[in-house]
């Protein structure tokens, strides 16, 4: 008997622990859909919207990376030949055939057949705009993500239309090679259309003229990534907005971590480019310039 009554007893305790958690159970099951009936709806229309922005921003922000990346090799590329010209300025007075090496910049074909992978690539400005599209064949290239709504690609360097741009078996990638040059070559590329005389100083102005050109477009295509990356982060629920220089400082680091051929003179280039988002950000804040930054920016 005394062995029946423990077992009562016990199932007695059993029934009185599962009554217990059935109503703490009962109770935050309560309070859960008490908080839930005040929270702010979320339209799933909405969230299906912000995936697709960030699918589309995503691509942007590959894109953009590359086309600073290009712009500093071309950057890299000018400096050099300025710095030539003026070491060898008596050997090149002396002999138009005055032959130099310098990092040009090139577009290999990298072969993608058998992946796949379906990319869109841009037959005008032989970019790869999109190195992962869900769309093979090229009568949809209009949908692929990296299309704005009026059909124009927001990738490449030329913004150019939807229709000439294919899914091919490769994608394109830039690097630098060294090659052999000649100053004939180099007075033929800047010669002008009046047929005025291209001197060693002509040229010198025009790969000058050149090179802020393209420091200009690379500026702005880092502040254009810079934005793009905020608005992942606030998409993301993790808004820490870096300004323009300071993502600048993170290309400098990666540069400087990679240590890829030519870093020393990309993270030069990407200074000169810091330099030049300071003065902006200081102009557009109203912050009272020096007098070598108010010369600087009245020339830009």
């Amino acid at each position: 008997f005394a062995k029946t009554g423990t077992s009562g007893e016990r199932h007695r305790d059993e029934d009185n622990f599962d009554k217990m958690f059935w109503k703490m159970g009962s109770s935050s099951m309560h309070k859960f859909f008490k908080a839930l009936g005040v929270m702010p709806t979320k339209s799933l229309c909405l969230t299906k919207e912000v995936l697709q922005e960030r699918r589309e921003l995503d691509i942007i922000v590959q894109g953009l990376q590359l086309q600073i990346n290009v712009g500093l090799m071309k950057l890299d590329e000018i400096r050099q030949t300025q710095q030539l010209l003026q070491q060898f300025e008596a050997e090149v007075s002396a002999n138009q055939n005055f032959e130099y090496e310098v990092e040009e910049m090139q577009v290999n074909q990298i072969d993608i057949s058998g992946t796949g992978t379906f990319v869109t690539n841009c037959s005008f400005c032989h970019f790869t705009c999109h190195s992962s599209c869900v769309y093979s064949d090229d009568k949809d290239k209009r949908k692929c993500a990296s299309m704005d709504k009026g059909g124009n690609c927001k990738i490449c360097p030329g913004k150019c239309i939807w229709n000439i741009h294919y899914n091919q078996k490769y994608r394109f990638e830039y690097v630098t090679k060294k090659i052999t040059k000649t100053y004939e070559e180099l007075k033929r590329k800047y010669l002008l259309a009046s047929g005025e005389k291209v001197t060693q100083q002509v040229l010198f102005d025009n790969l000058q003229g050149e090179f802020l050109l393209i420091q200009d477009t690379v500026l702005e295509k880092v502040e254009r990534l810079s934005t793009s990356l905020a608005r992942l982060k606030e998409i993301a629920l993790r808004p820490n907005p870096l300004s323009t220089p300071a993502y600048i400082d993170l290309l400098i680091e990666a540069e400087e971590q990679e240590a890829k051929p030519g870093f020393l003179q990309r993270i030069q280039s990407l200074n000169d480019v810091k330099k030049q988002a300071e003065l902006l950000a200081k102009v557009t804040n109203k912050e009272e310039l020096s007098a070598e930054e108010t010369k600087t920016y009245e020339t830009q």
